[in-house]
């Protein structure tokens, strides 16, 4: 494969050489190879120096982002700006995510953690609030009905493990399977 330039530098084309005399087309391909390799150098820096500008605009963009919020922080508080604990609080009660709250307060992420846990327990936010998706309320719903494991994920279409798996995080004991009352069956092998 040679890459083919014109006399202003630019690519042209790619074109595959199949019958290709190496002893007397040596000088022409390392050319060729080198040439291609001084544009892939060139195109490695602009995409380095594109990388770099793209990095400080994105860091320009939070800090502007940042100073908004102080400013809407500043104005609900009559120009005080409130403590880095309260400003983990209201952003939290805002519905931030803890790398946004990080963001905007400068805090380590253990400090934010302990702040919304003593939040959430001085405010009684219960986590406890787990919306499940439907197909745990079904399967639930199921196990309520008695239904056993085999009814269980026909009606579900989900795996035997599955089921097992939403039964014990939800400390419920698994269906018993039927005995036979000590009866013994013996089955024909064919």
């Amino acid at each position: 494969m040679i890459h083919s330039y014109d006399e202003n530098g630019e690519h042209k084309k790619i074109r595959f050489i199949n019958d290709v005399n190496l002893i007397s087309d040596k000088g022409e391909i390392a050319f060729k190879l080198a040439k291609s390799n001084g544009k892939l150098e060139e195109l490695k820096k602009a995409y380095e120096n594109e990388l770099a500008r793209n990095n400080e605009l994105v860091a320009r963009r939070y800090e502007i982002y940042k100073q908004e919020k102080i400013e809407e922080l500043k104005d609900s508080r009559n120009d005080k700006l409130p403590s880095i604990k309260e400003q983990i609080e209201i952003y939290f009660s805002q519905g931030k995510s803890y790398d946004e709250i990080a963001l905007l307060t400068e805090s380590k992420r253990d400090y934010i953690y302990k702040v919304i846990c003593n939040y959430k327990k001085k405010n009684e936010i219960n986590k406890n609030k787990v919306e499940y998706s439907d197909t745990v309320e079904l399967i639930l719903g199921c196990k309520k009905a008695n239904m056993s494991v085999n009814q269980i994920v026909s009606v579900a279409k989900v795996s035997r493990q599955y089921v097992y798996r939403v039964l014990k995080e939800h400390n419920i004991p698994y269906p018993h399977k039927k005995s036979n009352n000590g009866k013994v069956s013996l089955q024909n092998k064919r």
